[in-house]
């Protein structure tokens, strides 16, 4: 596609969206899935999406469900009184389009370039979607599940994050509720209620093209071949104060075995020797602590710690002998955010701190062509996101992430991410975000560039349905 072709597309992008935005009075009710089940706004659950509020939290630690909270029930009666009062089947009248919601984002992006790297401006109508089926299932059983890959290079339906969830009933333990239940899914952290470790911490600390080869630090939580569940329970709440802690065991599906092995166990040079995944013969642990500290003057703070602990039968053509090995994973962390919401003003600051240990690892280091033969090798994440909001509408946000490894000198990145954006409805979301790297992207190895070489403008739409 011609530049000019793609700046003209560009620009009807921004026109579509502004006729549109201005084509209402007043700012629409969002409608995904989960609003239209439970009646309330996008807003009660979402700061902005995908960060919860206390409200939010507490409706995914009890599995998307509804009888728990007393204004879901209300709110959903009210449904039932009006379309019995309209003359309609008021069974029907709160879930007309039940549980499925579609998210489509469009994307433009123009990369600096340099001596080396060549420029690149891009265009995607579609530079992704998710399909979502969530919420209530039967009374106690909820699900999220997301489909997504479908885009306008040719991309293909795939699962995207799965949970599915069984609640035990509410219980007192002295003067604290406690909450438990068992969750089913494909993800390490996918149902953890801070939306701040796991896939969504992958979201929420990581950059739009990926900070280094690896793309997802901590190899658990990478949208990865797993499959397992966890046991959580909490005692005591997020507004009032409360200790959430959870379990889990999980092992490669064996639909993976065979195919290419995840770059963040064995590292290649593109262009160079291959490695397959093995399966595993041995099944991994997680386990996750948080702590919620109760409520002051509208701020809502938390810290906690998780960790990984998983033993991968590796087939690599660079290990000696046959090419097979075990290799030993420990990953663990800590992690932290503070909340202020009050009335028009919304502010948010999420860290995190993540230590990975290979115990064996074979693969290339891509800076510097070194091959690693059975090494132990560690590496340090640090990551930290904030933003403020006026009115939930017009905000601005920043991001930093740094990453080291003595061992592979191809995972030292640093950069930031700084933006603006704006929902004129809850369900529709523009951005103007820069990416920033400061130190070597692994790329820049083989092209002898410079890491601003890679410094990208995107202007981002969101919206769903």
């Amino acid at each position: 596609m011609s530049k000019n072709l793609q700046f003209n597309n560009f620009l009807l992008f921004i026109l579509i969206f502004t006729v549109s935005t201005l084509s209402f009075t007043q700012k629409a009710k969002a409608i995904p899935s989960f609003s239209r089940q439970t009646g309330l706004s996008c807003d009660v659950c979402h700061t902005v999406f995908p960060h919860l509020t206390p409200f939010g939290r507490d409706f995914k630690l009890h599995g998307y469900t509804y009888d728990y909270s007393k204004l879901i029930k209300f709110s959903r009666n009210q449904y039932k009184q009006q379309a019995k009062e309209e003359g309609f089947l008021p069974n029907l009248a709160v879930n007309q389009i039940p549980m499925l919601s579609l998210r489509v984002k469009s994307e433009y992006s123009h990369t600096k370039g340099g001596s080396n790297v060549p420029s690149k401006t891009k265009f995607n109508w579609v530079k992704g979607s998710s399909l979502y089926f969530a919420g209530e299932i039967a009374p106690n059983i909820g699900t999220f599940t997301e489909l997504t890959g479908i885009n306008d290079e040719g991309g293909s339906l795939t699962l995207g994050g799965f949970d599915l969830a069984l609640v035990g009933p509410n219980e007192k333990l002295g003067p604290y509720n406690l909450t438990f239940g068992l969750r089913g899914e494909d993800m390490v952290g996918f149902s953890d209620p801070t939306n701040s470790v796991g896939n969504w911490g992958a979201l929420l600390h990581g950059f739009l093209g990926g900070m280094s080869s690896r793309n997802r630090f901590f190899e658990a939580f990478a949208p990865s071949p797993l499959e397992g569940g966890e046991i959580y329970a909490m005692l005591g709440g997020f507004t009032h104060g409360g200790l959430y802690a959870a379990f889990g065991l999980y092992h490669p599906t064996s639909g993976q075995v065979g195919k290419t092995s995840p770059s963040y166990v064995v590292l290649n040079d593109p262009g160079s020797a291959t490695a397959t995944f093995d399966g595993t013969s041995n099944v991994d642990e997680y386990g996750r602590l948080a702590y919620f500290f109760p409520e002051f003057d509208h701020i809502y703070t938390e810290i906690g710690t998780f960790g990984y602990f998983g033993h991968e039968n590796m087939n690599a053509t660079e290990a000696p002998g046959n090419g097979e090995y075990l290799d030993s994973v420990r990953e663990y962390g800590i992690d932290g955010q503070l909340q202020y919401i009050y009335s028009h003003n919304l502010f948010e600051i999420f860290a995190s701190f993540i230590h990975d240990r290979n115990g064996t690892f074979y693969g290339h280091d891509i800076y510097n062509g070194q091959l690693i033969n059975g090494s132990a090798v560690a590496a340090n994440n640090f990551s930290i996101n904030a933003d403020y909001y006026y009115n939930r509408t017009y905000g601005i946000y920043a991001k930093y992430t740094y990453q080291h490894s003595s061992e592979l000198k191809d995972l030292n990145a640093s950069g930031e991410a700084i933006g603006l954006s704006w929902y004129p409805y809850q369900n529709v979301n523009l951005r103007l975000e820069e990416d920033i790297y400061n130190k070597d992207n692994p790329d820049v190895a083989a092209t002898g560039g410079n890491a601003s070489d890679y410094d990208t403008t995107r202007v981002l739409l969101q919206y769903a349905f």
